[in-house]
């Protein structure tokens, strides 16, 4: 399993799937809202979190946490808790 990414490697990946799904490149932050402050919908968030998936082997759609998320720390905390580290 590979190792969790450091906040900003997590945060390149996150904006390079963004600018995929809203075709307009953003700086996001931790504190960051994930539906109301990035406006996403929810398939703009699937996919975001499938790109996590793939680029870190953790599987985010069935963690009973990913309810909890909310912001992107959360979306980070939550895939280093998945990534055992």
């Amino acid at each position: 399993m590979p190792s969790p990414p450091s906040p900003d490697e997590f945060l390149t990946v996150l904006e390079d799937a963004y600018e995929a799904a809203k075709r307009i490149r953003r700086t996001l932050r931790m504190e960051d809202d994930i539906t109301r402050g990035l406006g996403l919908d929810s398939l703009d968030a699937m996919e975001l979190i499938l790109v996590l998936e793939h680029t870190y082997g953790a599987s985010l759609i069935d963690a009973p946490a990913i309810a909890d998320v909310e912001t992107v720390g959360d979306l980070y905390e939550l895939l280093v808790l998945l990534t055992g580290r």
